[in-house]
């Protein structure tokens, strides 16, 4: 499917007449395109033989680290992995696990007018910070572990000042696949433990979050 794909799109220009003005975009492989079609002993193979991997492992990988660079680039202090993490046999930049829902983020545009600009945030890199609500704006915070703030329509939600340090997510290899299940063996991992700080608006209103 992948090959026709790109056989239709490479003929398309082939129909227009030669007046006809033709443009393009380009964008980051990893920003745009994060293939899920490999078993992960699959996925190791091709890796090894220097194709992507293309695996779920990679693939969730590929979106939490997009996830952080559309971040990085509203100002927000998110540290970047110095090496790679293997699970499963295939081996990825594993750092923060940055979740921005389709109600937090529509857009990339969307994204500034969460994260005004002169404020301080940072994120660890074992942090995993997951974002979901359409008024959920962040000024100043410090995450080192896992912080989850979920908003419903019509809640506005201010972090003024917020610091969460806990224990976060662990991740571990699997010892026994024959036990692990099935989204577990995909992955190449299991989640052993999280500790995780959760805010939650459930109600519509105005709320401010200010821990100093």
């Amino acid at each position: 499917r992948d090959r026709y794909q790109r056989r239709v799109h490479g003929d398309f220009a082939k129909v227009l007449p030669p007046e006809a003005k033709v443009g393009f975009v380009t964008f980051a492989r990893e920003l745009v395109y994060n293939p899920i079609k490999n078993n992960p002993t699959d996925a190791a193979k091709a890796q090894a033989s220097g194709v992507d991997p293309s695996s779920p492992f990679s693939g969730e990988v590929d979106l939490y680290n997009a996830n952080a660079q559309v971040l990085r680039s509203v100002s927000v202090d998110i540290a970047t992995p110095a090496s790679n993490t293997t699970f499963g046999g295939v081996s990825a930049p594993f750092g923060a696990q940055v979740v921005l829902t389709p109600s937090f983020r529509p857009t990339r545009e969307a994204v500034t007018g969460h994260f005004p600009r002169g404020f301080q945030r940072t994120v660890s890199l074992k942090s995993t910070l997951v974002l979901d609500g359409s008024q959920i704006e962040i000024l100043n915070l410090h995450l080192d572990g896992t912080l989850v703030i979920r908003a419903v329509a019509g809640a506005k939600v201010t972090v003024r000042n917020l610091k969460v340090v806990n224990g976060g997510r662990t991740l571990l290899p699997l010892s026994c696949e024959s036990q692990a299940s099935v989204l577990e063996r995909m992955r190449g991992f299991c989640v052993a433990s999280t500790d995780t700080r959760e805010l939650t608006f459930n109600q519509p209103g105005d709320y401010v979050v200010d821990e100093p």
